[in-house]
């Protein structure tokens, strides 16, 4: 936490050494610059991120589940490649009758998770077969 005047982004530089293995941590699209996300990442936490539609994110290696390998590299660092986190790639669109515009809007996200059938840790809470089934809590 921080003083309201204090932005996004000076607060999230802060989590860098309040994070580590066994974390996950889960940003919006605002905060996929490469010097966070890899400060997070050497930090040992696991990342989960929304990226801008408009990052460069080539396509290494596809996996079976429609993954893919990419990467992301420093801005100043595009020849040398000195600076390069090896990211994996899950695209996806929403599928909403009540927001038509979210047809045609292509959603990315970023993880330092590689391995797209990596073993669930233990400490991680069972996911239940019926997610996403129960009713609606409220209506409109």
């Amino acid at each position: 936490m921080g003083a309201y005047a204090t932005g996004e982004a000076t607060l999230a530089r802060r989590l860098v050494a309040a994070v580590g293995e066994g974390m996950l941590v889960l940003a919006d699209r605002g905060f996929t610059a490469h010097p966070l996300f890899a400060a997070l990442a050497a930090a040992g936490a696991d990342l989960l991120w929304r990226a801008k539609g408009n990052a460069v994110l080539p396509e290494l290696q596809r996996y079976d589940d429609g993954s893919f390998l990419s990467e992301i590299v420093a801005a100043p660092d595009k020849r040398a490649r000195a600076d390069v986190v090896a990211v994996r790639v899950v695209e996806y669109r929403v599928d909403d009758p009540g927001r038509p515009q979210a047809d045609r809007t292509r959603y990315r996200l970023l993880t330092t998770v590689l391995d797209p059938t990596p073993p669930r840790p233990a400490s991680w809470p069972a996911c239940t077969p019926n997610a996403g089934r129960s009713r609606p809590r409220w209506t409109s």
